[in-house]
């Protein structure tokens, strides 16, 4: 008995951990050329950042968060709206190819745009005026965000899966899992987008940050439009538009 509890506890761990690693990017279930790359990118930034963390200035981080912001959206527009460019690739690499391709550049995406985004928090701390009047209370309201944030966050990958995160089931136009209505999504029709967000507005408040609370709004508000313009009609597509609430 005692094993298949330790069993299941590992799993849940694993599936955790996997879940977490995914989200910034690193994707270990299975390690092929092109996501090793990605890891090592990733492994660059961060030690380029521990040595050369005093060059970075503000005029810096806010060019690099536009350019990152940019470019995460754009491809993520042009891979899924109408004439998205995805299936053609598909067409020329074929499938597997196709999205491993494309499984790299969002692994990608998705550490360098959280890089920008503690780059621009940080270089712009304490521009909140508020914050020095109620320090103590943003404190506790941020890290009350970014739990909240976090354990959305990754129960809802655990449930979905890492393929449904990068979005393989939009890339490959078919279904990839059955339709859950589970965990957060048993309350909310698209939690990742809504709650899960809030980790990025408590980051700004734990550095009294107003531009990283009005680029954590901006990411936030494209975001529901990308899903309103492409993932839900993706969804209402392959399950059917009663599946939706």
């Amino acid at each position: 008995m005692r094993q298949i509890q330790f069993a299941q506890l590992l799993k849940v761990s694993k599936s955790i951990m996997q879940s977490i690693l995914a989200a910034s990017g690193i994707l270990i279930d299975k390690i092929t050329p092109l996501r090793l790359i990605v890891i090592v990118s990733i492994f660059a930034n961060i030690t380029l950042t521990y040595f050369y963390y005093n060059y970075i200035t503000f005029n810096f981080a806010i060019s690099f968060f536009i350019f990152m912001f940019l470019m995460r959206y754009v491809i993520l527009f042009a891979s899924f709206g109408n004439k998205g460019f995805a299936t053609n690739l598909i067409a020329r690499l074929g499938e597997e190819r196709a999205y491993a391709y494309y499984e790299a550049v969002t692994g990608f995406m998705f550490f360098y745009r959280s890089t920008s985004f503690n780059f621009l928090v940080l270089q712009t701390a304490f521009s909140l005026e508020l914050f020095s009047l109620y320090h103590s209370t943003f404190i506790v309201i941020a890290w009350i965000m970014i739990i909240v944030a976090t354990i959305v966050n990754v129960w809802g990958t655990m449930i979905i899966g890492v393929d449904v995160y990068y979005y393989k089931d939009m890339f490959v136009r078919r279904p990839i899992g059955k339709f859950v209505v589970k965990g957060p999504f048993k309350y909310f029709s698209n939690p990742m987008y809504g709650i899960g967000q809030l980790n990025s507005y408590g980051l700004a408040l734990l550095s009294g940050s107003i531009f990283g609370i009005l680029a954590a709004a901006l990411n936030q508000i494209t975001m529901y439009i990308f899903y309103y313009l492409c993932e839900k009609p993706h969804i209402e597509r392959v399950f059917g538009k009663n599946k939706l609430k």
